[in-house]
């Protein structure tokens, strides 16, 4: 609300399901040129932040450079991490009830702090809500064997927000 108010066009992106990272990329680039915006700046948590680095990545070499600035919240620059790399391009196979408990497999429903609770419960609110497909979708995204190329010459400033998190409570 605050960059709106500032006179800054600020959306929010739900995408359509996609089953390669090459094609997310090209639907975004469409969403981007249809709206005529030829450079932007793209905040990116989990997910979408790994999406937003692998679009950035695919548009560097463009001129002038499409991607502006990224702010990543909980992102990750590889999907090996993920367990189910080999198994990634099965997930449209499974019933959501499956995808579900892949989802959930560490959740642990004992007493925690307010806002975790609180974002844990958006969390299952989300995932709820989300069909079959578009879960599949962004598992597939999520764990297909991806790594994010070095997006060389770009600025960083990378902040702690754990820290900042604990001095402003």
């Amino acid at each position: 609300m605050v960059l709106s108010a500032r006179g800054y066009r600020v959306m929010s992106v739900e995408y359509p399901v996609y089953w390669t990272l090459r094609d997310w990329v090209v639907g975004f680039r469409k969403f981007l040129d249809h709206l005529c915006l030829d450079q932007v700046h793209i905040l990116g948590a989990s997910l979408g932040g790994f999406l937003a680095q692998k679009f950035a990545e695919a548009t560097a070499p463009g001129c002038p450079q499409r991607v502006c600035s990224l702010v990543l919240c909980n992102s990750f620059t590889d999907t090996s991490v993920f367990n189910y790399t080999d198994t990634a391009v099965l997930f449209w196979l499974f019933p959501a009830a499956m995808l579900k408990r892949m989802v959930m497999g560490s959740y642990n429903p004992a007493p925690t702090d307010t806002d975790i609770a609180e974002a844990t419960d958006f969390m299952i609110e989300k995932l709820e809500s989300l069909s079959q497909s578009e879960l599949a979708s962004r598992l597939t995204l999520n764990c297909v064997n991806a790594l994010r190329e070095c997006l060389c010459g770009a600025p960083q400033t990378r902040r702690n927000t754990d820290h900042h998190h604990r001095r402003f409570r």
